[in-house]
């Protein structure tokens, strides 16, 4: 092992700002008589502050979430009404005062339930046969319990539950009212079988995932697109035909050039829109504030986008209604006797 100087310049070529020696391990350059010159060193660098102990540090945007280390990633995590963060500050997770996505507040921690960490959380699916989601959230939450009960059961396990992942199951005010939940974390975006209501009095936080970019919207138009293509080939008349050996018979028509009105144009409607622009179908909009312009709603080919005064108008066009608005008390029976009138014959 040789060890090479700079103090002597490789082929007798001044370099000045170099150090004036530095080690190279396992070299041999060929020296040159020397010529004298001054270095110039680089300032020192300058070290880099420590962080403010009264400055929360930033979160890292994760695809995990772990009740433990980590603040809910906000594309998989919407809370209903609140926001909770897990603060820094000391080494025990603690909630602080509640935030919606604007920043305004909410309520403060001490008006929710409080989630003391030591012991695993227990939580339950209030539903049987998700074995695969279940084994595949433990895997995410290694420390904690997840669960699965019958519908019929869950009165039997509230005074153990800790986090409720209702599904389709009715969570009451009756339930919630005697129980030890702290979270009821919806699976996908519907909440129309929770009592938010009678959880918020009771001081328990409702959440969902939201529909765009987590896979639901995409599964739920792509449903969607599959009962339309049932209707319009005849789906069961064309499965007997080929069970007759009649497999020449035409049954139903193409939906090509058909025209589609989406009511409620949110995630979930733009997927669904996005995917009969491949079959080469008319797509018309309805949403309550009509067209928005963004990046995304103008990538998606639409003929029409009408507000909500427009409805009648658009429906009088179509061929296939998809509705993909929430239900709540606004949207319940948007569609009634006058409405399907209106429709194609």
């Amino acid at each position: 092992m040789s060890m090479c100087s700079a103090s002597t310049p490789w082929n007798g070529i001044s370099l000045p700002g170099w150090p004036t020696r530095f080690p190279v391990s396992g070299c041999s350059f060929p020296t040159a008589r020397s010529t004298s010159f001054s270095p110039t060193l680089p300032p020192a660098p300058t070290p880099f502050p420590a962080w403010p102990a009264n400055m929360p540090i930033p979160w890292v945007r994760t695809r995990h979430f772990s009740w433990r280390t980590s603040k809910p990633p906000h594309n998989i995590w919407k809370p209903i009404g609140f926001r909770s963060t897990v603060s820094t500050a000391s080494s025990s997770p603690a909630i602080r005062p509640a935030t919606r996505w604007n920043s305004s507040r909410i309520r403060t921690a001490a008006e929710h339930r409080p989630i003391k960490r030591g012991n695993s959380v227990k939580i339950y699916f209030c539903l049987e046969g998700l074995r695969i989601i279940r084994e595949m959230l433990q895997g995410e939450l290694p420390h904690d319990e997840v669960l699965e009960c019958a519908p019929a059961r869950l009165a039997e396990v509230m005074s153990e539950a800790d986090v409720l992942i209702p599904t389709l199951t009715p969570i009451t005010e009756t339930l919630l009212a005697g129980s030890k939940v702290k979270l009821v974390q919806q699976f996908g975006a519907g909440l129309d079988t929770v009592d938010i209501a009678a959880a918020t009095r009771l001081g328990i936080p409702v959440a969902n995932v939201p529909a765009a970019g987590t896979g639901n919207a995409e599964s739920v138009a792509e449903l969607a697109v599959l009962l339309m293509l049932a209707l319009a080939r005849q789906f069961p008349a064309a499965q007997e035909s080929v069970r007759q050996g009649r497999v020449a018979t035409p049954t139903g028509w193409s939906l090509k050039g058909r025209t589609a009105v989406i009511v409620g144009y949110g995630g979930i409607g733009r997927e669904v829109a996005r995917r009969l622009a491949g079959f080469e179908m008319r797509v018309l909009a309805v949403s309550r504030s009509g067209p928005k312009h963004s990046a995304e709603e103008d990538a998606i080919p639409v003929a029409g986008h009408y507000p909500e005064s427009g409805l009648h108008a658009a429906l009088r066009e179509a061929d296939f209604v998809v509705l993909a608005p929430p239900l709540n008390d606004a949207t319940r029976g948007l569609l009634g006797a006058t409405e399907f009138a209106l429709l194609k014959a």
